[in-house]
């Protein structure tokens, strides 16, 4: 029975998809809008960041974007189908639903502060955005970024 039920759990998360995963699926889709930072385009931007910020931007590998200014009907659907999978693989950190906004927040790492991918879904009348970084991310410097982590 044991054997079984890990199998089971095994065939579930083999099928759930990854953070990259969600990203690659949608960043060509009509409507739309998607935008990737390398590291490279990172140490540019650090040259007129604070120290604070300069030490975070250090950590960060890279940083994925996507915007839906209109999503239509099935657009919603697919990704609120997609993001329920991330939430079987990755650590649930945010999820809040307010005034018609809803924001969640997942994470891929070892502790509760520092992470090697933080994924941001923002969702609301006017359209939904994810935001996706890698690196050596901890909770404690994304709050210095405007209290994304949270609080």
């Amino acid at each position: 029975m044991i054997t079984l039920l890990a199998l089971i759990m095994t065939c579930q998360l083999a099928f759930c998809q990854t953070f990259n995963d969600f990203f690659d699926k949608y960043k060509d889709v009509e409507g739309i809008e998607y935008q990737e930072v390398t590291k490279d385009m990172l140490k540019l931007a650090m040259g007129q960041a604070d120290a604070d910020t300069k030490a975070a931007l250090e950590r960060i590998e890279s940083i994925r974007t996507m915007t839906v200014a209109s999503p239509t009907e099935e657009l919603i659907n697919a990704m609120d189908a997609d993001t329920d999978q991330l939430q079987v693989r990755y650590q649930k950190l945010v999820e809040q639903s307010e005034d018609g906004q809803a924001i969640l927040i997942l994470g891929d790492g070892e502790d509760d502060d520092q992470f090697e991918a933080l994924f941001v879904l923002q969702a609301s009348a006017e359209g939904i955005n994810a935001i996706l970084m890698t690196g050596r991310i901890s909770m404690s410097e994304l709050e210095k970024f405007g209290g994304m982590a949270g609080n």
